[in-house]
């Protein structure tokens, strides 16, 4: 059996422990979530993985190499097996339990790139089978919940986001312009990005607005008596923010950002970061880090979770569009990388004439200490 090794650390009865049914396994095989390894030299399977859906993350049931072949590589081709189909599927991350002081457990795994979860970070799928395993007698003092991040599959072409936004550009401006009247968590955390320009000493006082649409965030914040320049990757919704909203405003793309180093004193990008994938989202923050002056403020906003809602029509117009759902953490991660600090973290459900999502805003300020 695959679990004799634990005899050898006094544990018998996982040694002993049923490895599962005929049924289970070809439930798995039939899900296509499930995968067995050969070699030339043996006969038949010298190991297997079984996978589950759990928080929306892959979640490795079992992992299980025979004896014979323990030392191998043979576990970790089968990782990587998991690792690729996660990617394809859209997983975030990868996700298991396993013992603390195994040293094929916890320490190889993190050799592999796993991470231990702090307590906050488990959810609640996962907390659930780990009640499982106590009420099966797995001691949760001695298992830990692992988890290792992925890189997103997914590919936005900056070409389509702006033909997208060209086509709607009109009827968008007509559902939105007036949309901050029924949302006072943005006004409230606008008027924090303006109140703090405003406060600074010396040095610029421009806001940016990013991925401004057609400039209705721009607008409130001039409002304020903030002095604001606009940018969108539509031309035709620049266009809007000059023309409708009076404010300066440019097409352009947040990974390359028409403005100088340290030239805005805050910055805001609602709902444009889920048009970025992974590289692109990079770029971008160290953009934002570039152009945002030391100690200044900016704010984003996404529609919170993993998924990704691809549109072919909106607005009676036809598009091919990607709306990527983000979540706090990796994003936070990502700015702070760039030279940023997370200084707030705040979700939302969605106000009653908006959409089905979940609302984040994260509110960062431009770090004084350069980095490294």
């Amino acid at each position: 059996m695959a679990g004799e090794r634990f005899r050898e650390v006094g544990m018998s009865e996982i040694a002993e422990a049923d490895p599962g049914s005929v049924e289970s396994l070809a439930a798995y095989a039939a899900a296509r979530r499930s995968w067995v390894a050969t070699t030339d030299a043996a006969r038949g399977a010298v190991g297997y993985v079984l996978v589950d859906v759990v928080d929306g993350c892959a979640h490795v049931e079992q992992v299980s190499v025979r004896p014979d072949h323990q030392g191998a590589g043979v576990g970790r081709a089968l990782l990587d097996q998991v690792r690729a189909w996660a990617i394809e599927t859209g997983r975030p991350a990868i996700t298991l339990t396993t013992f603390t002081d195994v040293p094929w457990n916890r320490p190889l795994y993190q050799h592999l790139g796993f991470r231990v979860l702090a307590e906050h970070e488990i959810g609640p799928e996962l907390r659930s089978l780990r009640a499982t395993e106590a009420a099966h007698g797995l001691d949760p003092e001695v298992r830990v919940c692992m988890r290792l991040d992925l890189p997103s599959a997914i590919r936005i072409e900056p070409a389509q986001v702006r033909w997208s936004y060209d086509r709607v550009a009109e009827r968008y401006a007509e559902m939105f312009v007036g949309e901050l009247a029924g949302k006072p968590l943005d006004r409230a955390l606008l008027a924090v990005v303006a109140e703090d320009v405003a406060g600074r000493g010396g040095g610029p006082r421009l806001i940016g607005d990013l991925g401004a649409g057609p400039g209705q965030i721009g607008a409130f914040l001039a409002g304020l008596g903030a002095e604001v320049t606009a940018l969108d990757l539509s031309p035709t919704m620049a266009t809007l923010a000059h023309d409708r909203m009076g404010l300066p405003a440019v097409a352009g793309s947040l990974t390359a950002l028409p403005y100088g180093p340290g030239s805005l004193s805050g910055a805001v990008a609602f709902y444009c970061l889920i048009h970025l994938d992974d590289h692109a989202l990079e770029v971008a923050a160290g953009e934002l880090a570039r152009v945002v002056v030391a100690g200044g403020l900016l704010l984003v906003a996404f529609h919170t979770g993993r998924e990704v809602r691809h549109l072919d029509t909106w607005h009676g117009e036809d598009v091919d569009l990607d709306f990527r759902f983000l979540e706090a953490g990796p994003v936070g991660d990502c700015l702070e990388r760039a030279g940023f600090v997370v200084e707030l973290t705040a979700e939302r459900r969605p106000y009653p004439d908006e959409g089905d999502t979940r609302r984040t805003y994260l509110l960062a300020r431009r770090s004084v200490t350069p980095r490294g």
